[in-house]
Protein backbone atom coordinates (compact mmCIF):
# COMPACT_ATOMS: atom_id res chain seq x y z
CA UNK A 1 0.00 0.00 0.00
CA UNK A 2 1.33 3.63 -0.84
CA UNK A 3 0.37 6.95 0.42
CA UNK A 4 2.00 9.11 -2.39
CA UNK A 5 4.07 10.61 -0.41
CA UNK A 6 7.98 9.61 -0.12
CA UNK A 7 11.20 10.84 1.87
CA UNK A 8 14.20 11.81 0.19
CA UNK A 9 15.16 7.95 -0.69
CA UNK A 10 12.68 7.65 -2.05
CA UNK A 11 10.28 5.44 0.32
CA UNK A 12 6.96 5.81 0.53
CA UNK A 13 6.18 6.90 3.91
CA UNK A 14 3.44 4.02 4.12
CA UNK A 15 6.46 1.72 4.64
CA UNK A 16 7.76 3.44 7.10
CA UNK A 17 5.17 4.69 9.54
CA UNK A 18 2.82 2.22 10.73
CA UNK A 19 -1.53 3.04 9.68
CA UNK A 20 -3.65 2.97 12.51
CA UNK A 21 -6.47 5.58 10.90
CA UNK A 22 -7.03 6.35 14.43
CA UNK A 23 -5.60 9.81 15.32
CA UNK A 24 -7.13 13.23 15.79
CA UNK A 25 -4.14 15.14 15.25
CA UNK A 26 -3.58 16.41 11.57
CA UNK A 27 -0.30 17.77 10.58
CA UNK A 28 -1.23 19.58 7.43
CA UNK A 29 -0.10 17.10 4.52
CA UNK A 30 -3.38 15.19 2.74
CA UNK A 31 -2.96 12.00 0.92
CA UNK A 32 -5.19 11.90 -2.57
CA UNK A 33 -8.25 10.93 -0.95
CA UNK A 34 -7.92 13.88 1.52
CA UNK A 35 -6.99 12.53 4.48
CA UNK A 36 -3.92 13.96 6.82
CA UNK A 37 -1.26 12.02 7.46
CA UNK A 38 -1.36 12.93 10.97
CA UNK A 39 -4.68 11.21 11.23
CA UNK A 40 -3.60 8.20 9.16
CA UNK A 41 -0.26 7.08 11.08
CA UNK A 42 0.15 6.09 14.56
CA UNK A 43 1.22 7.87 17.66
CA UNK A 44 1.88 5.48 20.09
CA UNK A 45 5.87 5.60 19.27
CA UNK A 46 7.89 8.46 16.45
CA UNK A 47 10.64 7.16 14.50
CA UNK A 48 12.52 9.65 15.75
CA UNK A 49 14.34 11.02 12.81
CA UNK A 50 13.31 13.14 9.49
CA UNK A 51 11.36 11.92 6.66
CA UNK A 52 11.13 15.29 5.28
CA UNK A 53 7.64 16.36 5.78
CA UNK A 54 7.18 19.58 8.09
CA UNK A 55 4.40 20.83 9.72
CA UNK A 56 3.20 24.47 10.41
CA UNK A 57 5.21 24.52 13.69
CA UNK A 58 8.18 23.25 12.36
CA UNK A 59 8.37 19.79 13.08
CA UNK A 60 9.08 16.97 10.96
CA UNK A 61 6.54 14.05 11.06
CA UNK A 62 9.03 11.67 11.65
CA UNK A 63 9.39 13.21 15.25
CA UNK A 64 5.43 13.35 15.46
CA UNK A 65 4.60 9.62 14.17
CA UNK A 66 5.88 6.31 14.67
CA UNK A 67 5.92 2.69 13.09
CA UNK A 68 5.77 0.52 16.14
CA UNK A 69 2.52 -1.18 16.16
CA UNK A 70 0.36 -1.09 19.45
CA UNK A 71 -0.60 -4.15 20.90
CA UNK A 72 -3.81 -5.14 19.97
CA UNK A 73 -6.17 -9.12 20.37
CA UNK A 74 -7.40 -9.82 16.93
CA UNK A 75 -9.36 -13.25 18.26
CA UNK A 76 -9.17 -14.97 21.94
CA UNK A 77 -10.20 -18.12 23.46
CA UNK A 78 -10.95 -20.01 27.03
CA UNK A 79 -12.21 -23.59 27.25
CA UNK A 80 -12.51 -27.11 29.54
CA UNK A 81 -9.14 -28.86 28.46
CA UNK A 82 -10.60 -31.67 30.50
CA UNK A 83 -13.72 -31.43 33.32
CA UNK A 84 -12.41 -34.07 36.35
CA UNK A 85 -15.90 -33.31 38.85
CA UNK A 86 -18.43 -31.30 38.35
CA UNK A 87 -20.74 -32.63 41.17
CA UNK A 88 -24.30 -30.96 42.34
CA UNK A 89 -25.79 -31.99 45.45
CA UNK A 90 -27.56 -30.74 48.46
CA UNK A 91 -27.70 -31.58 52.36
CA UNK A 92 -30.56 -31.63 54.55
CA UNK A 93 -29.67 -30.37 57.58
CA UNK A 94 -31.18 -31.60 60.66
CA UNK A 95 -31.09 -30.54 64.49
CA UNK A 96 -28.71 -32.81 66.24
CA UNK A 97 -31.45 -34.52 68.88
CA UNK A 98 -33.73 -37.51 69.05
CA UNK A 99 -36.28 -35.07 67.25
CA UNK A 100 -33.68 -34.17 64.40
CA UNK A 101 -35.89 -31.24 63.29
CA UNK A 102 -35.49 -29.81 59.99
CA UNK A 103 -33.43 -26.77 60.23
CA UNK A 104 -32.25 -25.59 56.00
CA UNK A 105 -30.58 -27.43 53.20
CA UNK A 106 -27.17 -26.66 52.14
CA UNK A 107 -26.71 -26.49 48.34
CA UNK A 108 -23.45 -27.25 46.85
CA UNK A 109 -20.88 -27.36 43.64
CA UNK A 110 -17.50 -29.18 43.85
CA UNK A 111 -15.65 -28.48 40.45
CA UNK A 112 -11.77 -29.70 39.08
CA UNK A 113 -10.83 -29.03 35.36
CA UNK A 114 -7.75 -27.66 33.63
CA UNK A 115 -8.58 -24.74 31.21
CA UNK A 116 -6.96 -24.10 27.92
CA UNK A 117 -6.76 -20.10 26.91
CA UNK A 118 -4.79 -18.13 24.49
CA UNK A 119 -4.77 -14.92 22.28
CA UNK A 120 -3.54 -14.50 18.83
CA UNK A 121 -2.81 -10.50 18.54
CA UNK A 122 -0.35 -7.83 17.48
CA UNK A 123 2.08 -5.58 17.90
CA UNK A 124 5.30 -4.90 18.44
CA UNK A 125 8.43 -5.03 20.46
CA UNK A 126 8.50 -6.07 24.15
CA UNK A 127 4.98 -7.56 24.96
CA UNK A 128 3.73 -8.94 27.86
CA UNK A 129 0.85 -11.29 28.63
CA UNK A 130 -1.16 -11.46 31.55
CA UNK A 131 -4.13 -14.00 32.23
CA UNK A 132 -6.23 -13.56 35.13
CA UNK A 133 -8.96 -15.39 36.35
CA UNK A 134 -12.33 -14.88 38.77
CA UNK A 135 -14.62 -16.98 40.16
CA UNK A 136 -18.65 -15.93 39.12
CA UNK A 137 -21.80 -16.52 40.50
CA UNK A 138 -25.54 -16.64 38.99
CA UNK A 139 -28.77 -15.87 40.28
CA UNK A 140 -27.62 -17.07 43.68
CA UNK A 141 -25.09 -15.77 46.41
CA UNK A 142 -22.31 -17.90 47.66
CA UNK A 143 -19.95 -18.98 49.60
CA UNK A 144 -16.46 -19.91 47.57
CA UNK A 145 -12.99 -21.41 47.28
CA UNK A 146 -11.44 -20.79 43.95
CA UNK A 147 -7.73 -22.21 43.85
CA UNK A 148 -5.73 -22.60 40.35
CA UNK A 149 -2.63 -24.20 39.38
CA UNK A 150 -0.07 -23.06 36.70
CA UNK A 151 0.80 -24.75 33.56
CA UNK A 152 -0.54 -27.97 34.98
CA UNK A 153 -3.47 -30.40 33.74
CA UNK A 154 -3.84 -32.99 37.42
CA UNK A 155 -7.38 -33.36 39.41
CA UNK A 156 -6.98 -31.72 42.35
CA UNK A 157 -9.81 -32.14 45.10
CA UNK A 158 -7.87 -31.28 48.28
CA UNK A 159 -6.79 -27.37 47.56
CA UNK A 160 -3.49 -28.92 47.98
CA UNK A 161 -0.01 -26.42 47.28
CA UNK A 162 -2.14 -24.31 44.35
CA UNK A 163 -0.05 -21.53 42.69
CA UNK A 164 -2.98 -19.33 44.19
CA UNK A 165 -6.07 -19.25 46.28
CA UNK A 166 -9.12 -16.97 47.47
CA UNK A 167 -10.54 -19.40 50.46
CA UNK A 168 -13.92 -19.42 51.94
CA UNK A 169 -15.11 -15.66 50.64
CA UNK A 170 -18.80 -14.44 50.14
CA UNK A 171 -19.60 -14.09 46.31
CA UNK A 172 -22.97 -11.84 45.69
CA UNK A 173 -25.21 -12.97 43.20
CA UNK A 174 -24.05 -12.25 39.38
CA UNK A 175 -21.09 -10.66 40.41
CA UNK A 176 -17.19 -12.02 40.19
CA UNK A 177 -14.63 -12.08 43.09
CA UNK A 178 -11.16 -10.85 43.10
CA UNK A 179 -8.81 -11.66 40.39
CA UNK A 180 -6.41 -14.70 41.25
CA UNK A 181 -3.02 -13.64 38.56
CA UNK A 182 -2.11 -17.33 36.96
CA UNK A 183 0.40 -15.82 34.98
CA UNK A 184 2.88 -12.25 34.03
CA UNK A 185 5.50 -12.70 31.42
CA UNK A 186 7.25 -12.27 28.13
CA UNK A 187 5.27 -13.10 25.04
CA UNK A 188 5.03 -13.18 21.14
CA UNK A 189 2.01 -12.20 19.73
CA UNK A 190 0.21 -15.50 20.18
CA UNK A 191 0.73 -16.45 24.16
CA UNK A 192 -1.78 -19.33 25.41
CA UNK A 193 -1.52 -20.91 28.86
CA UNK A 194 -2.76 -24.16 30.41
CA UNK A 195 -3.65 -24.21 34.20
CA UNK A 196 -6.31 -26.40 36.37
CA UNK A 197 -8.67 -25.21 38.90
CA UNK A 198 -10.23 -26.22 41.85
CA UNK A 199 -13.66 -24.57 42.90
CA UNK A 200 -16.39 -24.77 45.59
CA UNK A 201 -19.41 -22.88 46.26
CA UNK A 202 -22.53 -23.44 48.30
CA UNK A 203 -25.30 -21.84 49.72
CA UNK A 204 -28.00 -22.76 52.41
CA UNK A 205 -32.02 -21.88 52.25
CA UNK A 206 -35.27 -24.13 53.09
CA UNK A 207 -35.79 -25.45 49.67
CA UNK A 208 -35.79 -29.20 50.13
CA UNK A 209 -35.12 -30.17 46.73
CA UNK A 210 -32.27 -30.30 44.34
CA UNK A 211 -31.43 -26.99 42.61
CA UNK A 212 -28.25 -26.05 40.35
CA UNK A 213 -25.35 -24.10 41.95
CA UNK A 214 -24.66 -21.18 39.37
CA UNK A 215 -21.01 -21.59 39.76
CA UNK A 216 -18.26 -20.08 36.82
CA UNK A 217 -15.20 -18.74 35.97
CA UNK A 218 -14.06 -16.05 34.31
CA UNK A 219 -10.50 -16.04 32.23
CA UNK A 220 -8.96 -12.50 31.67
CA UNK A 221 -6.19 -11.81 29.15
CA UNK A 222 -4.41 -8.99 27.70
CA UNK A 223 -1.35 -8.15 26.03
CA UNK A 224 0.71 -4.97 26.58
CA UNK A 225 4.32 -3.68 25.79
CA UNK A 226 5.63 0.33 26.66
CA UNK A 227 3.75 2.21 24.26
CA UNK A 228 0.47 0.33 24.76
CA UNK A 229 -2.50 -1.83 26.35
CA UNK A 230 -4.52 -4.29 24.14
CA UNK A 231 -7.19 -4.01 26.82
CA UNK A 232 -8.20 -6.80 28.71
CA UNK A 233 -10.57 -9.25 27.18
CA UNK A 234 -12.91 -12.43 28.94
CA UNK A 235 -14.32 -15.49 28.50
CA UNK A 236 -17.41 -17.25 30.87
CA UNK A 237 -17.33 -20.89 31.63
CA UNK A 238 -19.90 -22.43 34.01
CA UNK A 239 -20.19 -25.29 35.43
CA UNK A 240 -24.38 -26.47 35.37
Amino acid sequence: MTVGFCNAAGTDLDSLFYTDNSNAGAVGFLEPAGQDLGNRYTTASTLGYAVGLVNSAGTDLGYLRGSAVPPGINSYWANIGQLYVNDNYRIDNLTQDDNQNYIDTGHFRRVSAYINAGIIGRGTGDLTYQLCAAAISGAKALTVSFALWDIDKAKHEDFKSPTVIASRFTLNANSESTWLTDVTGSCNTTPSRFFSIQMYGFYRDRVQESTSVPLGIRVYQRIYSSIGDSGWVHTDIWFS
